[in-house]
């Protein structure tokens, strides 16, 4: 009974101290989700991993004037990555060696500007919406940003090779 009331003690004590020697709270912070842009709002793992990627990228810290942006890429990255226009916006993306194929994310079917997969908005007389792809190979992509929202966007050519377009409203 002695060891009992000892050792229930103890625990006790314990416990009040772990409570009360904090002095402030610990938040944990959780790694944000980005949903789809198809407005469902259900996670998109890929656009979340290409949004991480291009933050990361070095370049990505750069933003650009709201009405006009150009984006220079070299075959490997784009430069800046990252930029934030408004609504409405043209962003022309300028290839040095002429292997590009800018797209939204996700890779391969870009959808995630207007809802539309490759295989329907890069066919003969498709008539939707814009989509945010150049349906092939060029040097010169220009592109005007009418919904608002975070678009990430890669070269179909290079995959790997990721950057942001954050469009916001006037």
């Amino acid at each position: 009974m002695k060891w009992t009331i000892i050792v229930v003690g103890i625990l006790l004590g314990g416990v009040f101290f772990m409570l009360y020697r904090a002095k402030t709270p610990v938040t944990k912070l959780s790694s944000p989700t980005v949903t789809a842009a198809d407005g469902s709002g259900k996670p998109s793992p890929a656009l979340d991993t290409a949004i991480k990627n291009a933050l990361n990228a070095s370049s990505s810290a750069e933003t650009i004037s709201p009405k006009a942006a150009t984006i220079r890429y070299d075959g490997t990255t784009f430069a800046p990555a990252n930029v934030t226009v408004m609504q409405g916006a043209t962003v022309t993306i300028t290839d040095t060696v002429g292997t590009m194929w800018v797209a939204s994310d996700p890779h391969p079917t870009h959808t995630g500007y207007d809802g539309t997969p490759l295989s329907e908005h890069c066919k003969l007389g498709y008539l939707g919406a814009a989509p945010f792809d150049q349906c092939s190979v060029g040097s010169t992509y220009t592109f005007v940003f009418n919904k608002v929202g975070a678009w990430s966007y890669h070269d179909h050519k290079n995959y790997e090779a990721h950057g942001i377009v954050t469009v916001v409203a006037k």
